[in-house]
């Protein structure tokens, strides 16, 4: 992955982040279990050698763990399809 894709994917953890902070008050659990899924995938795109299916299963979790904050930010679930979709189409 280039310097530019790195930059826009932290650049869309970060705004997912965002989001998954401003359910906090209304889904403290939901909003850590994103979080988690989201520190999950990013911690296996460090890795030198990502695993595709890791990657796959994570970022599916990842897209599940946004619709619960459907509800509060519906936007988690675009960030995280958005997430998703980039590291597919970079791998």
């Amino acid at each position: 992955m280039d310097a530019a894709a790195k930059e826009k994917l932290t650049a869309l953890f970060s705004a997912l982040l965002s989001q998954i902070q401003t359910a906090q008050p209304e889904h403290p659990e939901a909003a850590e279990v994103a979080a988690e899924q989201a520190k999950d995938l990013a911690t296996e795109l460090k890795r030198l050698n990502p695993r595709a299916v890791v990657l796959r299963i994570k970022g599916n979790g990842l897209i599940e763990a946004a619709k619960t904050l459907a509800t509060v930010v519906p936007m988690a679930i675009n960030t995280a399809k958005e997430i998703v979709d980039f590291i597919g189409a970079a791998a």
